[in-house]
């Protein structure tokens, strides 16, 4: 397997879990709650040059796609559903190229959550048991035992062609199975309310909260990289371009990178103007993204309740209380 596919899978890094490139099986964590970084980077990369050019010669030249077959070992229901997302916003009306290509290379083999994750609150999000978006889906039973799940006909391919790997299901394994799930369902209960959440974003006492947290954060913007539903990038032209020859400023290229709203040079437009100068209308437009945008747009919430962002955020901002504080529960 490792030598047909690069795989990425849920491995210890310093004293973090993050999905990097595979070398030995025996790397794999299977106990991790969840990665650090989201799956997006496998099919939104971080940066990802398009074109490079000469200045004085031109000679434009575009980057080929990487089309070698990889998988994602190891995505939570959480990340899967964040990508469901991401294949409407990719794929259904404006095709990207770039986040298609990655999507079609890669086989996602998912492993269900039978507990809640630090910070999670994916039961409020509904986000912990996706019906679709993955090949293969692995459900821990008892005694290193999983019951493999088809989602796709990649998945049922990938069954056929291994076999040997894979025993017959029992009696047992059905019981336990349905005994395992029933756990999820009663682990996995909202702990916030969400009904309504999308108007409560029009009212005019939520002002109060943004700020609030105007006085606190920092718009480090790592909420939204670390977060497995934000997908803006920027496109900027990149002078000396080539990292073997730095000085050699002739060499330019195309590149697309992550950006972040809650960024000020996210607002920043040709001239020097900001069209939101004060952080909290940058929180703000990011709230109402996750919770009023993107539901109306696409009928889900644009949250998955990963949890991400609550433990990276530097000063203790967490969704968890501004969902509560939205819905007059704060104390």
């Amino acid at each position: 397997m490792l030598s047909e596919y690069l795989i990425f899978a849920p491995q210890l890094f310093k004293s973090d879990y993050d999905f990097l490139p595979l070398k030995d099986v025996d790397a794999i964590s299977f106990d991790f709650d969840r990665t650090r970084m989201s799956a997006k980077s496998i099919f939104l990369i971080p940066e990802q040059t398009m074109m490079t050019a000469s200045r004085t010669q031109g000679n434009a030249d575009i980057v080929k796609l990487d089309k070698r077959p990889q998988i994602l070992f190891g995505a939570r229901p959480c990340d899967i559903t964040a990508i469901n997302l991401f294949d409407r916003v990719f794929l259904e009306n404006y095709v990207d190229p770039y986040y298609q290509n990655e999507r079609e290379r890669t086989v996602i083999v998912g492993i269900r959550c039978k507990e809640k994750c630090r910070t999670c609150f994916c039961g409020t999000m509904g986000s912990h048991d996706p019906k679709t978006g993955f090949d293969l889906m692995l459900t821990e039973l008892e005694n290193n035992d999983f019951l493999v799940e088809s989602g796709s006909s990649k998945g049922e391919k990938m069954i056929r062609s291994n076999s040997p790997l894979f025993g017959n299901l029992t009696n047992e394994n059905k019981q336990t199975f349905i005994t395992v799930m029933n756990q999820i369902n009663s682990i996995f209960t909202p702990d916030v309310p969400m009904v309504g959440s999308r108007s409560l974003m029009e009212y005019s006492w939520q002002d109060e909260l943004w700020k609030k947290y105007e006085e606190i954060c920092l718009s480090c913007g790592q909420c939204v990289f670390v977060c497995p539903t934000c997908w803006c990038f920027d496109v900027k032209e990149k002078i000396a371009a080539d990292d073997s020859d730095p000085g050699n400023i002739d060499k330019t290229a195309r590149v697309r990178r992550w950006t972040a709203c809650l960024l000020k040079d996210f607002h920043t437009v040709s001239g020097g103007h900001v069209f939101k100068p004060k952080v909290a209308d940058r929180l703000e437009m990011y709230y109402n993204h996750k919770l009023k945008g993107v539901s109306e747009k696409y009928g889900v919430w644009g949250c998955v309740g990963c949890g991400r962002c609550v433990s990276t955020c530097p000063v203790g901002i967490d969704i968890r209380d501004s969902l509560k504080t939205l819905r007059g529960e704060e104390k």
